[in-house]
């Protein structure tokens, strides 16, 4: 029988995840107006992986079929924007997805992405 590990284990390599994907975002600043799934790739595919399900515990599935039901683009753009923290999260995702260089057209963009790509 295979046995979980620890919860405090899981998310202390999640911290680390997330601290080098922020870190790896912060270092590729987007410049000019980059396309929303460019922006995913390079600042929230880390956590939420490249289909939008999660890469890391806790973190929400962006295409389950309860998320983002019922959160309006303003509500969506403040998350994104000001970054946010899930019941099931032991980790809040950090403003911008950890990249300080996403304008707000950027934000938008990205999320005109995600919102296409839940609509698959």
């Amino acid at each position: 029988m295979t046995r979980s590990p620890p919860a405090r284990i899981v998310a202390s390599w999640a911290y680390k995840l997330l601290l080098a994907a922020t870190l790896a975002s912060a270092a590729l600043p987007v410049v000019g107006q980059a396309s929303g799934r460019d922006i995913y790739m390079n600042s929230c595919v880390a956590c939420h992986g490249p289909d939008g399900q999660g890469a890391l515990p806790g973190v929400p599935d962006l295409v389950a079929v309860d998320w983002p039901a019922g959160l309006d683009d303003a509500t969506l753009l403040k998350r994104i924007r000001d970054g946010f923290q899930s019941l099931e999260s032991p980790l809040a995702m950090p403003p911008k997805g950890g990249n300080r260089a996403l304008s707000e057209a950027d934000l938008r963009a990205v999320l005109e992405y995600m919102k296409a790509m839940l609509a698959r």
